[in-house]
């Protein structure tokens, strides 16, 4: 039985409140993710509709018959409750265009793009392993994208503007967090997720996977644009079992001058989310249920009172993970003192168990690239490097979104002050 589901893409920062229709904003783990619920054991598949016309979505039984399930307008999308095995035809309303797909994995994502009648068909490419080249067919992506390169099979995007180190950077990362889990990476492979690198003179609604942000509707900021409050918001994002895009700055992963968190990377951080909630998801349906026991269990025992790790068990995961790296802020209005994985370790052993079960024992040890001017950086320049820098448009938004940080930490800051001395990047901005 194949049951169908409209969902409106929206994206979520911290708890702050609820969006129409009920969606809790899930702390950038991404679209129409309900933070306090857990993940569905239904397997889903994901239509998104990057065509120019209205499609419907046809499931084919064994013997060929077909049932329309759904229909989606053009930049939106669609899941289908569904069973693994079960096969899907999409199709434009108007012209006819078709293309199918199979439920392989439990979450799962489709983009409906076929050729326009008069193109032809792109040049496939397999590579992209240690190099920047164009996208391939299969990606589909939208022609912002015009860079692409590959994490053992993982995609990653950029458009013209971003520099080519910045994409193999990012596919460093991606391969030394999947270093101990090859499962995880086909399983996000699989699943449709990509990652997208932002340039530094780019904004988060710059990109089409997340242009919808800049007309969806604020509960909790009266008086700010959406386009300037996720544009503000976010230099990263980590997708979720409705999202399957990734993102983080070009600013952050080679560190450029003026990185808003130029104390930690974030594609760490952001890509623990794309791995817990669609990687992790897809090969043990149990991690997910297992990482909310933990996180639970913490909060009684009042661990991380007013931190970005008591938001929800998704930022609880994304947390731990940074920290078992030793990639960490702390003793700010987002961390206490843990930063390392030898405090995780001692502070809070069912996270660090977790971290340990996905990671092993995966060393990253991660630096700026600037201080590791080898292999795929090797020819790679820091001094050309352009500054980052927000446009003033943002300011105003910054403002308000640092407040709200503030004052989640506020309450458990007066009734435990630190004793350490502050993290130098105190002035940074709230967690992406």
């Amino acid at each position: 039985m194949n049951t169908c589901r409209m969902t409106g893409l929206a994206i979520g920062v911290v708890l702050w409140g609820s969006l129409p229709g009920g969606w809790f904003p899930g702390a950038w783990v991404g679209p129409a993710v309900r933070a306090a619920e857990a993940l569905s054991q239904q397997p889903r598949l994901q239509f998104f509709n990057r065509s120019p016309e209205p499609a419907d979505v046809l499931w084919i039984d064994a013997d060929g018959r077909r049932t329309v399930v759904g229909r989606v307008a053009p930049g939106a999308n669609t899941i289908v409750d569904t069973t693994l095995g079960h096969r899907f035809a999409v199709v434009g309303h108007s012209s006819g265009s078709e293309e199918s797909v199979t439920a392989t994995v439990p979450v799962q994502a489709f983009v409906f793009r076929p050729p326009a009648a008069d193109q032809l068909p792109a040049a496939e490419e397999n590579g992209g392993e240690g190099t920047v080249i164009p996208p391939p067919a299969r990606l589909k992506v939208d022609p912002f994208h015009t860079k692409y390169t590959s994490a053992g099979g993982f995609p990653i995007v950029a458009s013209a503007r971003v520099n080519d180190h910045a994409l193999l950077e990012a596919a460093y990362l991606v391969n030394q967090l999947l270093a101990a889990r090859p499962d995880v990476r086909q399983a996000l492979v699989d699943s449709g997720t990509r990652l997208c690198v932002i340039g530094h003179d780019e904004f988060t609604t710059d990109l089409p996977e997340f242009a919808f942000l800049a007309d969806a509707p604020l509960a909790d900021f009266p008086g700010l644009s959406p386009r300037d409050f996720w544009d503000a918001r976010a230099r990263g994002t980590g997708g979720s079992d409705t999202d399957p895009y990734s993102s983080c700055g070009e600013e952050n992963l080679l560190g450029f001058e003026g990185d808003p968190y130029a104390a930690e990377c974030i594609l760490i951080h952001e890509f623990a989310h794309a791995i817990h909630l669609r990687g992790m998801a897809n090969v043990d349906p149990t991690f997910d249920g297992r990482v909310r026991a933990a996180y639970e269990s913490a909060m009684q025992a009042g661990l991380w009172r007013g931190k970005y790790a008591s938001v929800n068990h998704h930022e609880y995961f994304a947390e731990g993970v940074q920290s078992w790296f030793d990639d960490n802020r702390f003793n700010d209005h987002d961390h206490n003192h843990v930063h390392l994985r030898h405090q995780l370790l001692e502070y809070d052993p069912g996270l660090a168990a977790l971290c340990r079960e996905v990671f092993g024992d995966t060393e990253l040890s991660y630096t700026k690239p600037a201080a590791r001017l080898t292999a795929h950086l090797a020819d790679y320049d820091p001094a050309t490097a352009p500054r980052f820098q927000w446009p003033e448009r943002l300011e105003e938004a910054k403002r308000a979104i640092r407040r709200h940080a503030e004052e989640r930490s506020r309450p458990a800051a007066a009734d435990s002050p630190s004793t350490a001395d502050p993290s130098p990047d105190d002035a940074q901005g709230p967690r992406p």
